[in-house]
């Protein structure tokens, strides 16, 4: 036996995003598919019994293949495209954020500098800012009966 890094990881890994999903889902696969009716390795086993690290490691890098890009604009936007394509009858609007360097003093002025904020959000020219708006032929239906009351 050669550990689990040799198997598919789409039969366990594909819709469990939680290390304690994984971890039971893997321990079931050990116990029951690569040592049925044998003796189990060590707990400690690594190659079998994968630590958090190990998992949350494994969450991300999976997370981060299905992403087209570390750019979460860049993927709304591919994502739009599909929406579109499979929703033919929804409305979408997407304006991508962008920063404007001859503005920059006044938007930095604005900028959230607290350390727990992982995204700036300032921008003092309208217009420049992200914007998704996303509206379904359901709700369209609803608006034209009963947007005038």
């Amino acid at each position: 036996m050669n550990g689990l890094s040799g198997k598919s990881p789409t039969w366990w890994m594909t819709a469990c995003w939680s290390v304690a999903e994984m971890r039971r889902h893997i321990s079931h696969f050990v116990r029951t598919e690569l040592f049925a009716g044998l003796e189990l390795p060590s707990s400690a086993d690594r190659r079998y019994f994968p630590t958090a690290v190990d998992f949350r490691n494994y969450i991300y890098r999976s997370r981060m293949a299905k992403m087209h890009c570390k750019v979460d604009q860049v993927n709304l936007k591919i994502n739009i495209e599909k929406w579109q394509q499979d929703h033919p009858h929804d409305s979408f609007h997407f304006r991508e954020y962008y920063r404007d360097s001859d503005n920059d003093a006044a938007t930095d002025s604005y900028s959230t500098h607290n350390e727990d904020d992982d995204v700036m959000c300032a921008t003092t020219v309208s217009g420049k800012g992200l914007l998704f708006c996303h509206q379904a032929e359901w709700q369209k239906h609803i608006l034209q009966r009963y947007g005038s009351e």
